[in-house]
């Protein structure tokens, strides 16, 4: 039973999914490493007028160093943004999240194929004696290319696939369908 109620509902997500009008557009993901080794991600939508937003960020693996006690803490930020997702300057990143808990500055450049930038992350922290301090990464750079849609050799702008990409990891199934206009 459970398992018809699945099939039902992945058959209705899928039928209204695809049936978006044809201003849809598939998102463009740059996948890469930071200076640090750790794996970055940035899924972005080119919007019908042109416009690039970012809809969602992830770092997986970001070592943060504690000025103090120089210990050492593994992190990973994922972000994402509801509806039509944040609007960038052309192809130009610039973020800044700062509140009590976490500061995020992360920028950078999104080219056809390729993007780079910057980034930094720092988090308050205790010491064991409970003296404040900052655990950080320092500065830090990025490089990525161009995954999704993958693009095609010889163009500039890459081309729009049709179909889908099923991901399972960590017990989720993840799918991305990509539509060509």
């Amino acid at each position: 039973m459970r398992r018809h109620f699945l099939n039902t509902v992945l058959v209705a997500w899928l039928t209204v999914t695809l049936s978006t009008p044809a201003s849809a557009v598939a998102p463009r993901v740059y996948e890469g490493r930071t200076s640090q080794g750790s794996r970055i991600l940035f899924e972005l939508r080119k919007r019908d007028d042109g416009e690039f937003r970012l809809r969602s960020m992830r770092v997986r693996g970001l070592v943060l160093t504690c000025e103090l006690d120089a210990s050492m803490q593994r992190w990973a930020v994922e972000l994402a943004w509801a509806g039509a997702g944040m609007r960038m300057d052309g192809r130009r990143l610039d973020l800044d999240l700062v509140d009590p808990f976490s500061a995020l500055s992360v920028e950078g450049r999104f080219g056809a194929l390729r993007a780079g930038g910057g980034l930094h992350f720092t988090v308050p922290q205790l010491t064991e004696d409970g003296r404040p301090q900052l655990c950080t990464t320092d500065a830090q750079s990025w490089i990525a290319r161009r995954t999704v849609p993958a693009p095609r050799p010889g163009t500039a702008s890459g081309s729009m696939a049709t179909g889908a990409v099923i991901r399972r990891e960590a017990g989720r199934i993840t799918i991305t369908l990509i539509r060509s206009h």
